[in-house]
């Protein structure tokens, strides 16, 4: 009988940790689920630009459904890219889950449930959904002012002070030093400040800054490649269509000035097989430069990029004469600069 009852009490202690372990295993498992009008099947992008993932992950649609699960430790961000280019961002929290309800064709009015960060993008998308962009402004800064230690804070701080056309560094600089005092921990936070310093030195005006990379073909590159001639850099990736279209635009450019222009495109993709299949299909001709790092590929950093569909056009004197000119702009700037070293 002892025997017996030493061997039963062993089992349940046995039991006992393997339930433990599998609990504790899934305590930092956090799910994103939805439902989707108008968008019955295809593909998502998914990524987080405040953590150290170092991929982009895909999410499958199915029957207008989809389930999307990653292990956290922390509160993280994540942003949602869909076919038409529209971000949407969803925060995440350790052994939590998000839903997200939304007609594909009107994404303005998403509603993501399943924590409180959530909930207060969606009432903040709602209450700026018809304002100007300096009515926006002034609602971020008191979002902000009000919540400085919500995971929220940092993306609209990012996504409407800094990664737009006409971004307000100084700002964002302001706002950023009450998220990291309210919030030490947060990681994207403190990336966006180490951005925007970085992307302060880059503007419109300065000279570009210094650089030295290998090709994909191992030509080295240095900020004088454009000597004498038009300089282009530009971000690009595969899984963006809007940028491909604007490197499809300066191939079209520069193959009508062969030589007058000189251009440095930047691959933001993880695989390589699949970056060189896109290169060589579009027929494009640049330099190319891809060290499969993604955001954190070092060349951004050094030259004040941070965007996918970046770019940066540089006079014949290597200074910055435009910056993230959209794709209806490209011709008409580089060939104002054109003209200009004419003369």
């Amino acid at each position: 009988m002892k025997v017996t009852s030493r061997i039963i009490q062993i089992f349940l202690v046995v039991s006992l940790i393997v339930t433990i372990c599998a609990c504790s295993g899934n305590t930092d498992r956090f799910k994103i689920s939805g439902r989707f009008l108008n968008f019955n099947r295809g593909e998502l992008f998914i990524y987080s630009p405040d953590n150290d993932f170092g991929q982009i992950d895909t999410i499958k649609v199915q029957d207008g459904r989809f389930l999307y699960e990653k292990i956290i430790s922390e509160p993280t961000t994540f942003i949602i890219v869909f076919p038409n280019f529209t971000e949407v961002p969803v925060f995440g929290e350790p052994s939590r889950s998000a839903k997200i309800t939304a007609d594909a064709s009107n994404l303005k009015e998403i509603e993501i449930n399943g924590s409180k960060p959530n909930r207060m993008m969606n009432g903040f998308r709602k209450e700026t959904e018809s304002l100007n962009p300096i009515q926006q402004k002034e609602k971020i800064k008191d979002f902000v002012n009000e919540n400085p230690e919500s995971i929220v804070s940092s993306y609209l701080i990012s996504r409407y002070l800094v990664r737009t056309k006409e971004p307000d560094y100084k700002t964002a600089k302001i706002l950023l030093k009450k998220v990291i005092t309210a919030r030490p921990t947060d990681k994207y936070a403190k990336k966006l400040k180490n951005q925007i310093e970085i992307l302060s030195k880059s503007i419109v005006g300065n000279r570009t800054p210094k650089f030295s990379v290998e090709t994909t073909t191992g030509e080295t590159i240095t900020n004088h490649f454009c000597a004498d001639k038009v300089g282009i850099i530009s971000v690009w990736a595969s899984w963006n269509y809007e940028s491909l279209n604007i490197q499809r635009t300066l191939r079209d450019i520069c193959n009508e000035y062969p030589d007058k222009i000189a251009h440095l495109s930047i691959s933001l993709d993880m695989d390589k097989k699949n970056m060189e299949s896109n290169y060589k299909a579009n027929n494009f001709t640049s330099k190319l430069y891809w060290d499969g790092q993604v955001w954190d590929t070092p060349l951004l950093r050094q030259l004040g990029l941070g965007d996918v569909m970046d770019n940066i056009i540089i006079d014949r004197n290597g200074i910055i004469a435009f910056k993230e000119v959209e794709n209806t702009h490209l011709k008409e700037n580089i060939e104002s600069l054109l003209k200009k070293n004419s003369k």
